[in-house]
C-alpha cells in the first residue's frame, strides 16, 4: 500500500488538457482517482482533488475505500475494524452510523469537513482543472483540511468555528492583495 502523492495524481490527469473537459474525459479522470485513492492520500494530494471531486464523487471514495476495510477518510491508513479487533465486515451493521465506513469519530469529522466544501458543479465545467499546476488553482488554495484547522485552533486558542472564518477572511484578504499587484 503506497501513499497517493501529488505526482502520483498528476500521472492521472495526464497528458494536460487546457479548456473543459469532455464528459468521456471527465469521466474518465474520476475513476482513475477513486481507484487510485483506496490507498491513502497525502494532504496536498488530497487538496488537489478537490478540483475533480464533487461531493457525490467523494462519497463515492468514501464507498469505495469502506468496501476494501479501509478507514473512508482519504489520508487515514487504518484497516477497518470491528470492536474486538477483527477486519470489519462491512455488512455488519454498527452501533454508531459513521462507524460503517470510519475507524474513529476524528475520521469521519474530518471528513465531513472535506466534503462539505467540495464543489457541486460537474468536472466538465470547471475550466483548466487538467491544465494548470497543483497549487495554483483556488479549488485546492481554498479547501481547510481538518486537521490543519484544529492546529490553527489550538496556537490562537479559538474555536474551530472562529478559526475557519478567521482564515477565509485572511485568504480573501491576500487574494484582495494579490489582485491590486500589477504583474506583467
Amino acid at each position: 500500500m503506497s501513499v497517493v502523492t501529488v505526482s502520483r495524481v498528476k500521472e492521472v490527469i495526464s497528458p494536460p488538457v487546457k479548456g473543459l473537459l469532455s464528459p468521456l474525459q471527465a469521466n474518465n479522470i474520476v475513476l482513475r482517482l477513486l481507484i487510485i485513492c483506496i490507498d491513502p492520500v497525502d494532504p496536498p494530494s488530497l487538496k488537489l482533488l478537490s478540483r475533480f471531486f464533487t461531493p457525490q464523487d467523494y462519497d463515492d471514495l468514501v464507498g469505495e475505500r469502506t468496501i476494501t476495510s479501509r478507514c473512508g477518510y482519504p489520508t487515514c491508513s487504518n484497516v477497518l475494524r470491528d470492536a474486538k479487533g477483527k477486519v470489519r465486515n462491512p455488512a455488519n451493521q454498527t452501533v454508531m452510523p459513521w462507524q460503517h465506513s470510519f475507524c474513529q469519530l476524528k475520521c469521519y469529522q474530518a471528513s465531513q469537513f472535506y466534503r462539505e466544501q467540495l464543489k457541486y458543479d460537474y468536472l466538465v465545467t470547471r475550466k483548466d482543472v487538467a491544465f494548470i499546476e497543483p497549487g495554483e488553482m483556488s479549488y485546492e488554495q481554498e479547501i481547510m483540511l481538518l486537521p490543519e484547522v484544529l492546529v490553527v485552533a489550538k496556537e490562537r486558542n479559538k474555536s474551530v468555528s472562529e478559526t475557519v472564518v478567521e482564515l477565509i477572511k485572511d485568504h480573501r484578504k491576500l487574494l484582495e492583495k494579490l489582485e491590486t499587484l500589477e504583474i506583467n
